[in-house]
């Protein structure tokens, strides 16, 4: 089996640094799936669903807006946040997702709609991701 290096770093810690045989992430500009050999390249990321597949299986992330480099045969992921199943409070979750359901609807002219409507977008990601509903 071809496989290539993956890290994954946030500002806090090293999150993974694994071998993998693929990887699928979140650009900016749609889904993007990398395999071994594949091309050199730089990326923006948006929040969304890491999805990699190790010797042991395939894992799963909820990762934060950030940057990808892949060069030979390694993959260097730089975001804001990433989270397992096991990582994300799913109390703290739901409570998120209230408070951004509740920003999204308020009549208040001082509220930041898009800011609003991205903070329940993640709240619904994560709540999606942990098998909320």
């Amino acid at each position: 089996m071809n496989e290539m290096k993956l890290e994954i770093l946030t500002p806090e810690k090293c999150v993974a640094d694994v071998n993998i045989s693929s990887l699928y992430l979140e650009g900016s500009m749609g889904r993007l799936g990398i395999l071994p050999g594949h091309t050199a390249l730089i990326s923006q990321l948006e929040f969304g669903l890491l999805e990699m597949e190790t010797n042991s299986g395939k894992e799963k992330m909820l990762c934060g807006k950030g940057l990808v480099e892949v060069a030979h045969d390694k993959v260097t992921v730089l975001v804001r946040s990433a989270e397992s199943g096991k990582d994300i409070d799913v109390e703290r979750a739901k409570a998120a997702l209230t408070r951004a359901k509740s920003r999204r609807d308020s009549k208040d002219k001082d509220v930041d709609m898009t800011r609003a409507e991205l903070a329940l977008y993640r709240a619904i990601q994560r709540m999606s991701f942990v098998g909320g509903k």
